[in-house]
């Protein structure tokens, strides 16, 4: 790409739709130059901190009227691959929010899209370029907790229903509840840290994030369960529960919008065992190894050696910025790729599958 400014468009202003253009213009160097989104007020939020964007209320006439490198698409479920395909079809990069799609029938049509159009399509998969998962993925690479034979994956709040406009509770409009809102980013990161064949030194944190993984097999059964709230029979569920198999790992995951839990016990976890050590990933020192499991005797167990990981340079939205801007230009090839979200999006509908059994 010339040195000319990369123009960028929002479509969907939310919370999360800004943050991403904010990062793209503050590590990318993008310049926002137009956002669709049709509240006016916050319209107005991004106009007032981007001198001289145009505002839109519809996503396809701001795509009409103007000429865009990238854009970032975070709007509701439902719209998410309308927005991106029209996006392909007038030649624009994608950067698309979590769950890219609300089912895999509709993210195989994106990819048939991306594959015609020969642009870049990054899905925003933000916990793969976290600090804590980068540095857990080094350590993966290198081996140091052998052979990885279970993952325990949770996230749940307290209090934490989305609002939004109201599509969230709408299983037309969303695809789906807790399970596909905070499951489907813990899956695809169960995918990244445990896949195969990555034996190799560790890359340094930029080449960590964007290299690409080789395929892996689906698990062919799984079993799931939901919680719905009582009073809203046609509502997605807040809560669920899964278990599953990848490769020689079993998965267990949780995830609730909201649940009566002592307060301690809210957050994410994600943590790998493996057959000569534990990584934890998210503790208040970053991720942190565990080695040295053995017996004194034949009645004690000795203490395991934690090792805190060292956090790289360059992560979190600083990271995945600059990698979808080096996708862009071919230096690079997306991570998550389309087919990884497919993978991530093909093990949550199987869990629905078994929710409704």
């Amino acid at each position: 790409m010339s040195s000319k400014p990369v123009l960028l468009a929002l479509l969907g202003a939310g919370r999360s739709g800004q943050a991403l253009a904010n990062a793209l213009v503050q590590f990318a160097g993008m310049q926002l130059v137009a956002v669709a989104d049709p509240i006016p007020a916050r319209r107005g939020q991004v106009v007032a901190q981007h001198a001289g964007a145009r505002e839109f209320a519809d996503f396809s006439e701001l795509l009409a009227v103007g000429v865009y490198d990238a854009v970032v698409v975070a709007l509701p479920n439902d719209l998410l691959v309308a927005a991106a395909c029209a996006s392909l079809k007038r030649g624009i990069h994608v950067l698309i929010e979590s769950p890219v799609a609300r089912t895999t029938k509709e993210l195989k049509q994106l990819i048939r899209a991306a594959n015609s159009s020969g642009k870049a399509v990054l899905p925003a998969m933000t916990r793969r370029f976290g600090a804590s998962e980068v540095c857990a993925k080094a350590a993966l690479m290198k081996q140091l907790v052998g052979e990885i034979r279970l993952v325990k994956l949770s996230h749940t709040r307290t209090r934490g229903v989305p609002a939004g406009t109201g599509w969230y509770q709408s299983p037309e409009r969303s695809g789906g509840g807790a399970l596909l809102d905070l499951g489907l980013p813990l899956i695809d990161l169960a995918m990244h840290l445990t896949a195969s064949g990555q034996t190799s030194g560790a890359l340094p944190s930029r080449a960590l994030a964007s290299r690409a993984l080789p395929s892996r097999v689906l698990p062919t059964r799984v079993f799931a369960s939901r919680i719905k709230p009582t009073d809203e029979a046609t509502s997605v569920e807040h809560a669920a529960s899964a278990t599953f198999q990848l490769d020689n790992a079993v998965v267990e995951l949780s995830v609730a919008w909201q649940l009566n839990q002592p307060p301690q016990q809210q957050g994410v976890i994600a943590r790998l065992h493996g057959t000569s050590g534990c990584l934890d990933v998210y503790t208040r020192d970053g991720a942190v190894l565990y080695r040295g499991f053995g017996t004194k005797n034949e009645h004690k167990l000795s203490e395991p050696k934690l090792s805190k990981l060292q956090h790289p340079k360059l992560a979190g939205l600083a990271l995945m910025s600059k990698h979808f801007r080096d996708c862009m230009t071919g230096k690079t090839t997306p991570s998550p790729s389309l087919d990884e979200a497919l993978s991530a999006l093909t093990v949550v509908e199987a869990c629905y599958k078994s929710m409704s059994k």
